[in-house]
């Protein structure tokens, strides 16, 4: 249960999200979260996303014939549906296009609603976020921005852009720029705020850590974390490593799976979920011993996916886990599993897989100590596997509680939108 709050006089909040249910990245549910705690509270809550996409089976299913599109939702509060452009492919050119898209269509959104008294911003960054917080300052509205990546940074790290070149310059002053416009900022992580702080001056009393959650996942949490494992084991010969999530170019997989060709042992892996570089992981995949790496796409299925491991795999890119924490953590920390990360020593990822003691890190490129991890895992015993597991299960269910994190959230917009004053909330009217 939420924390039962006190009451105040009922807000006009718009919440800006760049993916909203029935899309199933976490981004869309914790913006639903949000959005229902706040009508719950009493508050008038228009949300403003684009159609569903993601996955992109969701596209087929959704019709897209309105710009605008008002939908009521059972929880209290409205949706307004943008036609945006949608982005298939990782390119460079795709994204921008659905960035900057969203951001004019939202913004039109935004005019056409009515009175806002705070607007909640988990959009796409730097140019849909720079069209919020301009039309937030220019209507003197608390802007909340909640970062989930570091741009240039991210982009730096995946080597689309150069780290000292011109756009890197450009973009940094432009997401400088928009923090400063924010009120307040919400960051998943530490790291983010000492990010924020440093390179783009912000107050860190600004900054606010509240770290992600996924109500779906707290589902997967199962009631004997090592018994599905442990009955396996004991049926069948293989050794079952997985990985369920997107499959794109930050994420790091195409990079190590080139490795499994020299992994000793008898065991498969399972790679779960869609993406831009799905096709490429086939063909390495083609080359590894049949058998050996198998893919499953539908999202069905991911319960099953996590059940059947011993051991999850969560690589990371080169340096991208300094940019962003995969949400995909917390569903293999929620499933009781032990899991391996490929990551920087001193990122997010690998402290976090540290402080709950629920797995190993790797560092990015070393080859030798995955093989020889993959190797030693292989042989510990079913009741380690769980114990380690149930380590990360029960760390995630103190930490990333869903009701403790959406509680944090609004009590920081209610809190903004009781600084403004009843003669600017008239002038909106």
């Amino acid at each position: 249960m939420l924390l039962e709050l006190a009451p105040m006089e009922p807000l006009h909040i718009a919440v800006v999200s760049c993916a909203f249910p029935p899309d199933l990245v976490v981004t869309a549910g914790t913006s639903c979260d949000i959005a229902a705690a706040l009508a719950r509270h009493g508050h008038a809550v228009k949300v403003i996303a684009p159609y569903p996409s993601r996955p992109r089976s969701l596209l087929a299913s959704t019709p897209r014939s309105s710009l605008l599109r008002l939908e009521r939702s059972a929880d209290g509060y409205d949706v307004v549906r943008c036609l945006s452009f949608v982005s298939k492919h990782s390119t460079m050119l795709s994204r921008l296009l659905e960035n900057v898209s969203f951001g004019m269509v939202a913004l039109l959104a935004l005019f056409r609603v009515g009175r806002q008294d705070v607007v909640y911003a988990n959009t796409w960054p730097v140019f849909a976020t720079f069209a919020l917080a301009a039309y937030c300052r220019l209507r003197r509205i608390p802007f909340l921005l909640n970062i989930q990546d570091v741009y240039p940074e991210s982009l730096e790290y995946q080597n689309r852009i150069a780290a000292a070149g011109r756009t890197s310059r450009i973009l940094k002053r432009l997401d400088t720029w928009n923090a400063k416009q924010a009120a307040s900022i919400v960051v998943p992580s530490p790291s983010f705020r000492r990010i924020y702080t440093a390179t783009r001056g912000v107050d860190p009393s600004q900054i606010i850590v509240v770290p992600n959650w996924n109500r779906r996942t707290e589902s997967i949490a199962a009631a004997d974390p090592g018994a599905a494992s442990g009955a396996r084991r004991l049926s069948k010969r293989d050794f079952a490593f997985a990985y369920w999530g997107n499959i794109g170019v930050a994420c790091g997989l195409l990079e190590i799976l080139p490795w499994f060709r020299q992994i000793p042992g008898s065991f498969q892996f399972t790679i779960g979920g869609e993406g831009d570089t799905l096709a490429d992981c086939r063909s390495v995949a083609a080359t590894i011993p049949a058998g050996r790496i198998r893919f499953q796409v539908s999202q069905e299925e991911m319960r099953s996916v996590l059940d059947g491991a011993d051991v999850l795999i969560l690589p990371t890119r080169g340096d991208q886990a300094l940019a962003s924490i995969p949400s995909k953590l917390i569903a293999y920390m929620m499933a009781g599993k032990p899991v391996i990360s490929i990551a920087r020593g001193d990122s997010d990822l690998a402290g976090v897989i540290r402080s709950a003691a629920c797995g190993w890190n790797v560092e990015p490129g070393d080859r030798a100590g995955f093989r020889a991890l993959l190797a030693r895992v292989q042989t510990m015993p079913g009741d380690v596997l769980a114990d380690i597991g149930g380590r990360g299960r029960d760390y995630a269910m103190r930490h990333y509680s869903a009701d403790g994190c959406v509680t944090g959230v609004l009590q920081l917009v209610e809190g903004l939108g009781s600084s403004v004053s009843p003669r600017v909330k008239r002038c909106r009217n």
